[in-house]
Protein backbone atom coordinates (compact mmCIF):
# COMPACT_ATOMS: atom_id res chain seq x y z
CA UNK A 1 0.00 0.00 0.00
CA UNK A 2 2.81 2.80 0.53
CA UNK A 3 3.56 2.27 -2.88
CA UNK A 4 0.60 3.52 -4.47
CA UNK A 5 0.98 6.56 -1.17
CA UNK A 6 4.76 7.56 -2.41
CA UNK A 7 3.05 7.68 -5.96
CA UNK A 8 0.19 9.63 -4.66
CA UNK A 9 2.41 12.49 -3.02
CA UNK A 10 5.21 12.61 -5.68
CA UNK A 11 2.18 13.37 -8.64
CA UNK A 12 0.54 15.84 -6.11
CA UNK A 13 -3.00 16.12 -8.39
CA UNK A 14 -5.78 13.85 -8.93
CA UNK A 15 -5.72 13.73 -12.14
CA UNK A 16 -2.21 12.87 -12.52
CA UNK A 17 -3.27 9.60 -10.54
CA UNK A 18 -5.75 8.55 -12.85
CA UNK A 19 -2.94 8.92 -15.60
CA UNK A 20 -0.21 6.67 -13.65
CA UNK A 21 -2.24 4.29 -12.30
CA UNK A 22 -1.45 1.82 -15.07
CA UNK A 23 2.52 2.53 -14.24
CA UNK A 24 1.24 2.14 -10.32
CA UNK A 25 0.25 -0.81 -10.75
CA UNK A 26 2.99 -2.64 -12.73
CA UNK A 27 5.63 -0.78 -10.69
CA UNK A 28 3.97 -2.23 -7.63
CA UNK A 29 2.78 -5.37 -9.16
CA UNK A 30 6.79 -6.15 -9.63
CA UNK A 31 6.83 -6.32 -5.78
CA UNK A 32 3.37 -7.35 -4.85
CA UNK A 33 2.91 -10.08 -7.40
CA UNK A 34 -0.14 -8.15 -8.72
CA UNK A 35 -0.75 -7.73 -12.21
CA UNK A 36 -1.72 -4.46 -14.08
CA UNK A 37 -5.45 -4.80 -15.67
CA UNK A 38 -6.15 -4.73 -19.20
CA UNK A 39 -7.00 -0.94 -20.12
CA UNK A 40 -9.98 -1.34 -22.89
CA UNK A 41 -11.07 1.08 -25.22
CA UNK A 42 -14.14 2.89 -24.07
CA UNK A 43 -14.68 4.37 -27.71
CA UNK A 44 -17.40 3.09 -29.50
CA UNK A 45 -16.63 0.25 -32.16
CA UNK A 46 -17.32 1.63 -35.48
CA UNK A 47 -18.84 -1.44 -36.44
CA UNK A 48 -21.05 -1.14 -33.67
CA UNK A 49 -21.59 2.86 -34.04
CA UNK A 50 -23.74 2.17 -37.47
CA UNK A 51 -25.94 0.13 -38.42
CA UNK A 52 -25.20 -2.53 -41.49
CA UNK A 53 -26.88 -1.15 -44.58
CA UNK A 54 -24.81 -2.66 -47.24
CA UNK A 55 -26.71 -5.38 -47.84
CA UNK A 56 -30.08 -4.47 -46.73
CA UNK A 57 -30.70 -1.17 -48.31
CA UNK A 58 -29.59 -1.63 -52.23
CA UNK A 59 -32.18 -4.66 -51.88
CA UNK A 60 -34.68 -3.16 -50.36
CA UNK A 61 -34.85 -0.01 -53.04
CA UNK A 62 -34.40 -3.18 -55.56
CA UNK A 63 -37.49 -4.75 -54.36
CA UNK A 64 -39.54 -1.41 -53.73
CA UNK A 65 -38.50 0.30 -57.24
CA UNK A 66 -41.31 -1.49 -59.32
CA UNK A 67 -44.04 -0.90 -56.79
CA UNK A 68 -42.77 3.12 -56.81
CA UNK A 69 -41.99 2.90 -60.72
CA UNK A 70 -44.92 4.66 -62.67
CA UNK A 71 -47.35 2.41 -64.78
CA UNK A 72 -46.66 1.39 -68.38
CA UNK A 73 -48.08 4.88 -70.38
CA UNK A 74 -51.31 3.67 -72.00
CA UNK A 75 -51.45 3.53 -75.81
CA UNK A 76 -52.11 6.67 -77.56
CA UNK A 77 -55.63 7.31 -79.26
CA UNK A 78 -56.54 4.93 -82.51
CA UNK A 79 -56.80 7.87 -84.82
CA UNK A 80 -59.81 5.85 -86.19
CA UNK A 81 -63.51 7.27 -86.09
CA UNK A 82 -64.99 4.16 -85.17
CA UNK A 83 -61.99 3.49 -82.60
CA UNK A 84 -60.29 0.85 -83.18
CA UNK A 85 -56.99 0.70 -85.76
CA UNK A 86 -56.26 -2.01 -87.91
CA UNK A 87 -52.82 -0.95 -89.69
CA UNK A 88 -50.17 0.41 -87.28
CA UNK A 89 -52.31 -1.40 -84.63
CA UNK A 90 -49.16 -0.85 -82.30
CA UNK A 91 -50.17 2.68 -80.92
CA UNK A 92 -46.78 2.26 -78.25
CA UNK A 93 -44.74 1.91 -81.67
CA UNK A 94 -46.80 4.61 -83.61
CA UNK A 95 -48.97 7.29 -81.82
CA UNK A 96 -49.12 9.25 -84.39
CA UNK A 97 -50.38 7.31 -87.41
CA UNK A 98 -52.84 4.44 -87.88
CA UNK A 99 -54.76 2.54 -90.62
CA UNK A 100 -58.43 2.56 -90.55
CA UNK A 101 -60.59 0.29 -92.55
CA UNK A 102 -63.86 0.93 -93.53
CA UNK A 103 -65.32 2.74 -97.19
CA UNK A 104 -66.52 6.16 -98.72
CA UNK A 105 -69.18 6.85 -101.67
CA UNK A 106 -68.18 10.49 -102.10
CA UNK A 107 -64.97 10.11 -104.78
CA UNK A 108 -61.89 11.40 -104.22
CA UNK A 109 -58.87 11.42 -102.28
CA UNK A 110 -57.07 15.06 -103.47
CA UNK A 111 -56.89 17.70 -101.53
CA UNK A 112 -57.42 20.30 -105.29
CA UNK A 113 -60.23 20.87 -107.18
CA UNK A 114 -60.89 18.74 -110.22
CA UNK A 115 -61.60 22.02 -111.91
CA UNK A 116 -57.85 22.95 -112.03
CA UNK A 117 -57.38 19.55 -113.66
CA UNK A 118 -58.05 20.17 -117.80
CA UNK A 119 -56.67 16.36 -117.93
CA UNK A 120 -59.80 15.18 -116.10
CA UNK A 121 -63.76 15.68 -116.24
CA UNK A 122 -64.99 16.76 -112.87
CA UNK A 123 -65.40 13.38 -111.66
CA UNK A 124 -65.10 14.61 -107.71
CA UNK A 125 -67.36 16.81 -105.00
CA UNK A 126 -64.72 18.58 -104.21
CA UNK A 127 -63.69 19.04 -100.63
CA UNK A 128 -63.11 15.91 -99.57
CA UNK A 129 -61.05 17.86 -96.78
CA UNK A 130 -64.07 17.84 -94.14
CA UNK A 131 -66.27 14.79 -92.99
CA UNK A 132 -69.37 14.63 -94.76
CA UNK A 133 -70.60 12.31 -92.52
CA UNK A 134 -70.21 13.31 -88.96
CA UNK A 135 -67.09 10.80 -88.89
CA UNK A 136 -69.26 7.89 -89.05
CA UNK A 137 -66.97 5.33 -91.09
CA UNK A 138 -64.91 2.58 -90.51
CA UNK A 139 -65.68 -1.30 -90.33
CA UNK A 140 -66.54 -0.96 -86.53
CA UNK A 141 -69.07 2.01 -86.80
CA UNK A 142 -72.79 2.68 -87.38
CA UNK A 143 -71.51 3.09 -91.20
CA UNK A 144 -68.99 0.22 -92.53
CA UNK A 145 -69.89 0.84 -96.34
CA UNK A 146 -69.39 4.55 -95.98
CA UNK A 147 -72.85 5.63 -97.70
CA UNK A 148 -72.57 9.52 -97.87
CA UNK A 149 -68.95 9.73 -96.36
CA UNK A 150 -65.82 10.97 -97.71
CA UNK A 151 -61.92 9.88 -96.87
CA UNK A 152 -61.76 12.29 -93.84
CA UNK A 153 -64.77 10.76 -92.39
CA UNK A 154 -62.47 7.18 -91.53
CA UNK A 155 -60.19 9.65 -89.06
CA UNK A 156 -61.00 10.82 -85.71
CA UNK A 157 -61.55 14.04 -84.30
CA UNK A 158 -57.70 15.67 -84.31
CA UNK A 159 -55.95 14.15 -86.84
CA UNK A 160 -56.11 13.94 -91.12
CA UNK A 161 -55.92 11.46 -94.07
CA UNK A 162 -52.04 11.70 -94.36
CA UNK A 163 -51.27 14.13 -96.71
CA UNK A 164 -48.58 12.10 -98.56
CA UNK A 165 -45.24 10.59 -98.37
CA UNK A 166 -43.81 13.34 -96.55
CA UNK A 167 -46.14 13.40 -93.67
CA UNK A 168 -45.65 9.16 -93.47
CA UNK A 169 -42.38 9.89 -92.62
CA UNK A 170 -42.99 12.40 -89.94
CA UNK A 171 -45.74 10.17 -88.32
CA UNK A 172 -43.98 7.05 -88.63
CA UNK A 173 -40.94 5.88 -87.50
CA UNK A 174 -40.28 2.99 -89.93
CA UNK A 175 -42.00 4.40 -92.39
CA UNK A 176 -44.42 2.08 -93.74
CA UNK A 177 -42.80 -1.08 -92.10
CA UNK A 178 -45.63 -2.08 -89.38
CA UNK A 179 -48.38 -0.75 -91.28
CA UNK A 180 -49.41 -4.69 -91.52
CA UNK A 181 -48.16 -7.18 -90.00
CA UNK A 182 -47.06 -10.41 -91.85
CA UNK A 183 -50.46 -12.87 -90.69
CA UNK A 184 -52.93 -9.80 -91.25
CA UNK A 185 -55.48 -10.08 -93.96
CA UNK A 186 -54.87 -8.32 -96.94
CA UNK A 187 -55.15 -4.47 -96.71
CA UNK A 188 -54.22 -1.52 -98.55
CA UNK A 189 -54.45 2.15 -96.37
CA UNK A 190 -54.58 5.00 -98.87
CA UNK A 191 -53.02 8.58 -98.74
CA UNK A 192 -53.41 11.35 -100.68
CA UNK A 193 -50.41 10.98 -102.58
CA UNK A 194 -50.78 10.74 -106.31
CA UNK A 195 -48.05 10.80 -109.33
CA UNK A 196 -48.06 12.31 -113.29
CA UNK A 197 -48.16 8.68 -114.24
CA UNK A 198 -46.04 5.64 -113.86
CA UNK A 199 -45.94 5.35 -110.32
CA UNK A 200 -43.65 8.70 -110.44
CA UNK A 201 -44.24 10.60 -107.17
CA UNK A 202 -45.19 14.47 -107.45
CA UNK A 203 -43.02 14.39 -103.85
CA UNK A 204 -40.80 17.38 -105.87
CA UNK A 205 -41.11 21.08 -106.57
CA UNK A 206 -41.55 21.33 -110.62
CA UNK A 207 -44.68 22.91 -111.42
CA UNK A 208 -43.83 23.77 -115.49
CA UNK A 209 -46.18 22.05 -117.61
CA UNK A 210 -44.84 18.87 -118.02
CA UNK A 211 -46.30 18.28 -114.55
CA UNK A 212 -49.22 16.45 -115.36
CA UNK A 213 -51.26 13.40 -115.27
CA UNK A 214 -49.57 11.73 -118.30
CA UNK A 215 -46.07 12.92 -118.70
CA UNK A 216 -44.03 10.57 -115.82
CA UNK A 217 -42.24 13.52 -115.37
CA UNK A 218 -39.50 13.00 -112.47
CA UNK A 219 -39.78 15.77 -109.65
CA UNK A 220 -42.79 17.45 -109.89
CA UNK A 221 -44.75 18.73 -107.17
CA UNK A 222 -48.09 17.60 -105.92
CA UNK A 223 -50.94 19.99 -107.65
CA UNK A 224 -54.57 19.54 -109.17
CA UNK A 225 -52.99 18.13 -112.68
CA UNK A 226 -50.96 14.91 -111.09
CA UNK A 227 -53.85 12.61 -110.21
CA UNK A 228 -52.45 9.49 -112.02
CA UNK A 229 -52.85 6.46 -109.01
CA UNK A 230 -53.16 6.61 -105.59
CA UNK A 231 -50.42 5.13 -102.69
CA UNK A 232 -50.49 4.13 -99.80
CA UNK A 233 -49.00 1.88 -96.95
CA UNK A 234 -50.01 -2.14 -96.68
CA UNK A 235 -49.96 -5.71 -97.71
CA UNK A 236 -51.86 -5.04 -100.84
CA UNK A 237 -50.95 -2.91 -104.15
CA UNK A 238 -48.41 -2.82 -106.81
CA UNK A 239 -44.72 -2.17 -105.31
CA UNK A 240 -43.25 -1.27 -108.29
CA UNK A 241 -42.68 1.11 -110.59
CA UNK A 242 -42.61 3.42 -107.35
CA UNK A 243 -40.40 6.49 -107.99
CA UNK A 244 -39.39 8.83 -105.61
CA UNK A 245 -42.05 7.98 -103.25
CA UNK A 246 -40.55 8.30 -99.94
CA UNK A 247 -41.72 5.31 -97.07
CA UNK A 248 -44.62 4.47 -99.37
CA UNK A 249 -44.31 1.13 -100.67
CA UNK A 250 -48.00 0.42 -101.98
CA UNK A 251 -49.96 1.99 -104.77
CA UNK A 252 -53.25 1.48 -106.97
CA UNK A 253 -51.86 0.74 -110.11
CA UNK A 254 -53.91 1.45 -113.28
CA UNK A 255 -57.69 2.03 -112.78
CA UNK A 256 -57.25 0.32 -109.11
CA UNK A 257 -56.36 -3.08 -110.40
CA UNK A 258 -53.77 -3.70 -107.95
CA UNK A 259 -56.03 -3.07 -104.52
CA UNK A 260 -59.25 -5.48 -104.25
CA UNK A 261 -62.55 -5.39 -105.81
CA UNK A 262 -64.08 -2.72 -103.52
CA UNK A 263 -61.94 -0.30 -104.52
CA UNK A 264 -63.05 1.43 -107.82
CA UNK A 265 -61.38 4.32 -109.82
CA UNK A 266 -63.86 4.42 -112.53
CA UNK A 267 -62.87 7.83 -114.40
CA UNK A 268 -63.46 8.70 -117.86
CA UNK A 269 -61.49 6.19 -119.19
CA UNK A 270 -58.29 7.14 -119.25
CA UNK A 271 -56.58 6.19 -115.93
CA UNK A 272 -55.72 9.51 -115.11
CA UNK A 273 -57.47 10.86 -112.65
CA UNK A 274 -57.95 7.67 -110.08
CA UNK A 275 -57.13 9.75 -107.37
CA UNK A 276 -60.11 12.35 -108.43
CA UNK A 277 -62.26 9.42 -108.88
CA UNK A 278 -61.90 6.92 -105.64
CA UNK A 279 -64.23 5.30 -103.83
CA UNK A 280 -64.18 2.02 -101.41
CA UNK A 281 -67.87 0.37 -101.29
CA UNK A 282 -67.03 -1.90 -98.32
CA UNK A 283 -64.64 -2.07 -95.44
CA UNK A 284 -62.48 -5.05 -96.56
CA UNK A 285 -59.47 -4.87 -97.75
CA UNK A 286 -58.50 -1.61 -95.94
CA UNK A 287 -58.99 2.27 -95.63
CA UNK A 288 -57.15 5.35 -95.43
CA UNK A 289 -53.54 6.13 -93.66
CA UNK A 290 -54.83 8.93 -90.75
CA UNK A 291 -52.25 11.38 -89.17
CA UNK A 292 -52.22 13.27 -86.03
CA UNK A 293 -52.78 16.61 -87.03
Amino acid sequence: MDCFVRYHRAMGSRHAWFSVAAIVVAACGARTGLHAPEIVDASPDASDAAPDVSHDAPHDAALDAPADAPPDAPPGPPGCADGQREGFIDGKTFPDIGGCSGGWSIPGVMAFDPGFAPECPTLATFDTLQPRCGRQGGDDGSNPSGAGCDVEDLCEAGWHVCTGAADVTSHSPSGCTGAALANDPSRFFVTRQSSNGCGDCATGTRTDPDCDSKSCTTGCAQSARTSNDVFGCGNLGATSPIVQCGPIDRFSNNLCGDVGTNWVCKDDGTGLCEAYAIVHTGPAFGGVLCCRD
